[in-house]
């Protein structure tokens, strides 16, 4: 999963996605009241947002060891030149 800039509202928007998947297969409905972390628990599953989290990491992590030419890490430079401009 490639990290993109997503919101807090679309963070939410997604985990509720996602649980409606993991109710699904367990025959649980909302109605039934079921905290998700007992369904998470159940399947054996982490947070979404702790996922989408590690996967930035991840890709964070792919940067730094990038060569210097990639453009990925030259978009990465150059932002952190334009914030510590905005910082003097």
């Amino acid at each position: 999963m490639e990290p993109v800039s997503v919101t807090k509202r679309q963070e939410h928007q997604m985990e509720v996605a996602v649980m409606k998947m993991l109710r699904f297969p367990l025959g649980v409905s909302r109605k039934d009241k079921v905290r998700n972390e007992v369904i998470r628990e159940k399947l054996t599953t982490g947070e979404f947002s702790a996922k989408l989290r590690e996967a930035r990491l991840r890709w964070w992590g792919h940067l730094i060891r990038s060569e210097a030419t990639c453009v990925g890490r030259r978009v990465m430079e150059e932002e952190e030149r334009e914030v510590k401009k905005e910082m003097d």
